[in-house]
């Protein structure tokens, strides 16, 4: 029975999320991150106060939950939730006897046609913990092993027994301490400490109103939004330095780092670049040395497609202009938008796109 659980649990889940994309200090060409010895791991802790210690306490027996894991597991799913812009979040629970990892799983979609509270998501939390106690591990060697290559980031409520088998853990103690073990070689000690205090203002939010809307919940402070609004510097750019030179500075700096996000899509800064380049490239093969100054190049996309910054950027290394076509407007507005561009032979866009006004265009499509 514990078997056909597990395997059933585990195939509603869509993706496996590899927390170690979320780290600063990833590096060149590592796919993911296998973990040797201890020496490159640190942690950063984090003692909630009396007061908050007791509110847990109130809101743990209010709700009627075994014990304050789970509400500390609801906010660590909500964290990494916004982390990888997903509704839908896996960790790993470390069971003591016998030692393994067991999911759990946080789905934030909505099915019944009402806003989502978070009273709803520490419920389902708390019964996932529930089955994990009642029906217990798996008897498959095979299924154990599934499981742990399922997550990325683990969760104990106890004494880990390998704390460093992932690149990202954390563990809560019953008196409200909390421990992050990270990967040095993945994350950097200031950017833990960040997602601890995302967490604490997570948790002060589910243990002031359980019942407030999932759509309420705030990820920083109101100090810390005023702070990131008003703490930019205001930059003099040389006439020689440009926006794709800018960029590439960036890609220099952090190649992996996470540059572009479009729904469930991440592209790190080289891969946009190379995907940039790539479109740079044809460009400048079908125009054959023919690019003036005032070549403009249509784009046809929303403006929430990632292929559209990949263009934006593609075109600028191309040595050309842009002007976007909004697929929302009318056809009317958009051929007239193409009747005023003169030195240009070709649009961008995707095949998923038809584009019945610009026959007279070359179509380059950026999948292909």
């Amino acid at each position: 029975m514990a078997d056909e659980y597990w395997r059933d649990l585990l195939q509603k889940y869509s993706e496996r999320q590899d927390v170690g994309k979320l780290g600063l200090k990833k590096k060149d060409n590592q796919e993911k991150t296998t973990i040797t010895t201890t020496t490159t791991h640190d942690s950063v802790f984090l003692q909630l106060s009396t007061e908050e210690s007791a509110s847990v306490e109130k809101v743990v027996n209010e709700i009627g939950l075994d014990s304050n894991c789970g509400l500390f597991l609801t906010a660590w799913h909500l964290l990494l939730s916004n982390y990888f812009n997903t509704d839908e979040t896996i960790v790993g629970i470390e069971v003591a006897s016998p030692p393994v990892i067991l999911p759990s799983i946080l789905s934030q979609r909505n099915s019944n046609g009402r806003d989502i509270l978070l009273l709803d998501l520490i419920l389902g939390v708390e019964e996932g913990l529930d089955a994990i106690k009642q029906i217990g591990p798996p008897k498959s060697t095979s299924l154990i092993k599934l499981i742990s290559n399922s997550v990325s980031h683990s969760f104990c409520s106890t004494t880990c027994r390998n704390p460093f088998s992932y690149p990202l853990s954390i563990q809560a103690s019953s008196g409200g301490a909390f421990r992050i073990m990270y990967n040095k070689e993945v994350f950097c000690k200031e950017e833990v400490s960040r997602l601890l205090s995302t967490l604490l203002y997570i948790l002060q939010q589910l243990i002031q109103n359980p019942r407030l809307e999932l759509s309420q919940l705030r990820l920083v402070t109101e100090e810390e939004e005023e702070s990131l609004l008003h703490s930019g510097q205001k930059v003099t750019l040389g006439s020689e330095l440009t926006m794709t030179s800018l960029f590439e500075e960036s890609v220099s700096k952090c190649p992996n780092k996470i540059a572009l996000v479009s729904g469930e899509k991440r592209l790190t800064y080289a891969e946009l670049n190379t995907k940039a380049n790539q479109l740079a490239q044809q460009i400048q093969s079908i125009f054959q040395g023919e690019i003036k100054e005032e070549t403009i190049i249509p784009i046809y996309f929303n403006s929430q497609d990632e292929n559209m910054i990949i263009s934006i950027l593609g075109i600028w290394k191309a040595g050309c202009a842009y002007v976007a076509l909004d697929p929302q407007h009318p056809e009317t507005r958009n051929k007239k938008i193409l009747e005023q561009i003169q030195h240009s032979k070709l649009i961008v866009t995707d095949s998923s796109r038809p584009c019945n006004f610009c026959m007279a265009f070359r179509i380059l499509d950026i999948t292909m």
